[in-house]
């Protein structure tokens, strides 16, 4: 049933965009769950035909925020702190990780996967610790 409705949605949206009919303003929030089990929100904009994201909707299939920037690795502001966990071996620690050196995130040794970690934005920056 979901995908009779989504497939008559996308149809119907086809059709009045490429007919001459002008549309009053619309906005569709879209969540797209992928097949790992992580998911994002995403804005459609009926009158400028285009998706964009949502900042801080991105999540990993372990529930985890996905950070788009240093800050974020603290939490959604104002958030100043923000907790991950990473029960097993997978893409998503390496992914965190690989982002947290990308962006300068300061990662203590004792950040490793089946601990939970916490960033906590500091005056020296953002800090993450295992627990």
């Amino acid at each position: 049933m979901p995908n009779a409705l989504y497939n008559g949605t996308a149809m119907l949206l086809a059709t009045l965009s490429s007919s001459k009919l002008k549309l009053p303003a619309f906005v569709l929030q879209i969540v797209v769950r992928f097949p790992d089990g992580s998911r994002r929100t995403f804005v459609y904009d009926g009158n400028l035909n285009q998706y964009t994201p949502v900042s801080g909707t991105a999540v990993d299939s372990d529930g985890n925020l996905i950070p788009e920037n240093a800050r974020m690795f603290a939490g959604l502001p104002p958030a100043q702190i923000n907790q991950y966990r990473f029960p097993s071996p997978n893409y998503n620690f390496q992914n965190f990780m690989f982002l947290g050196n990308s962006w300068g995130v300061a990662m203590n040794p004792t950040v490793t996967v089946g601990r939970t970690v916490t960033c906590a934005s500091k005056p020296t920056g953002i800090i993450c610790n295992g627990k």
